[in-house]
């Protein structure tokens, strides 16, 4: 199985990025979160990069793979169907 690591974007007293953390330790996934209040030109270059508008941005990364998650509902969704698929 490849490592897996979650990468989040996301801002301070944001519910969704909450949200999405509490998920990713619920289900204990390997995950960093990028707090972009301070940082809001590179939060610009990051939604353009994944033409994704909103906060948080997820990704995961599979060894040198990187897949586009989208929010927090399409993390609730890409998990839901992987473990379906267990």
């Amino acid at each position: 199985m490849a490592d897996q690591h979650y990468y989040l974007w996301s801002k301070a007293h944001c519910p969704f990025c909450s949200e999405a953390q509490s998920i990713l330790l619920q289900k204990i996934k390997s995950y960093t979160v990028h707090v972009m209040n301070n940082k809001l030109e590179e939060l610009e270059n990051i939604k353009e990069k994944y033409d994704y508008y909103t906060v948080p941005i997820i990704v995961l990364q599979e060894d040198d793979k990187e897949t586009f998650i989208g929010g927090c509902s399409d993390l609730k969704k890409w998990l839901s169907e992987g473990e379906e698929s267990d």
